[in-house]
Order: structure tokens, then sequence, then C-alpha cells
């Protein structure tokens, strides 16, 4: 799949820059030292949890593992769902060209993959960094991470 063959930016052509509600999901993906992945998003320029929005005939959690692949290189070989993000507020993203979305977000930490790190037209960078030193991030995603240490002290599902 291409991007111009994207569900949403499919569904764009009919609605213009309006808000679109967009399921989709991010994960948590950890090296053996427990760094956190991030990927530098091309269109943003800022650090972000690998992920993004589903398309058609694919379930929350195909959504990420491609995702992940899409835009890491690595294979998600297994997972554990750890919470799901779903704020009006903190989940509305307003895209460089005026699009604007509200994300509901799977959340997964990712327990075993393969592969090598990549980048792609979506990421300019990737990085492991240690939980302490995360660089900055928009609140949503260091929200994200923030719950999956509570799912890690708790071992509650995180609703947020």
């Amino acid at each position: 799949m291409t991007l111009s063959d994207s569900y949403i930016l499919r569904l764009r052509k009919m609605v213009g820059s309006r808000l679109l509600l967009n399921p989709g999901g991010r994960a948590i993906v950890q090296d053996n030292s427990q760094g956190i992945l991030l990927h530098k998003r091309s269109d943003f320029g800022f650090w972000d949890l690998p992920g993004g929005g589903a398309e058609e005939e694919e379930s929350a959690e195909q959504c990420v593992i491609r995702e992940v692949y899409e835009e890491t290189g690595l294979v998600v070989e297994e997972f554990e769902p750890i919470g799901f993000a779903s704020h009006p507020e903190r989940e509305r993203v307003v895209y460089p060209n005026g699009d604007i979305i509200q994300g509901f977000a799977l959340i997964l930490h990712i327990t075993r993959w393969s592969g090598s790190l990549r980048t792609s037209s979506e990421s300019t960078a990737l990085k492991f960094f240690e939980i302490a030193e995360l660089p900055e991030m928009r609140e949503n995603l260091r929200l994200t991470v923030d719950k999956f240490l509570e799912y890690q002290s708790s071992g509650k599902f995180q609703l947020f």
C-alpha cells in the first residue's frame, strides 16, 4: 500500500481538512536495556512513538504491527496490550497542511521483535532513549510512556 492509497487520504478527498475520528494505535518498543524506541517524524520534526491510523480490513493490533514495520523496519513477534488513549483534546492532532484528527489509540507493549532499524519516508531518525532521558514530546506521547510505567507497576490496563 502506498500513502496515496490510505483510507484517511481517500476520506480527505471527500471531507477536506475537517475533523476525522481516527482509530489506530501506538507501540512501546524496548531494547535490552529498557530504552524506548522513538522515531523522528518527517512531517512534524518531533520525536514520536511508532504508530498510526488503521486501514480498511485491519484490526487495531494489525495496525500497530504494520506501523512499527513501516516506520522502523522492525517485525513485531509478540505484544501485550497495555492501554487505550482516547482523550478528545490530548488525542487531537492538527497536521501542517491543516488536516485535523482525533485519535483513538490502542497501546501495545512490543515484548519481542526482530529485524534491523531503518528509517522510512515517515521517519528521519530512530533511537532508543532511556526513560529518564526522553526528548521533548507531545503531551499525549509523554502520557503514553507514563501510563506504560503505571501498567508495569500495577498490571492494570490503562485508559487515558
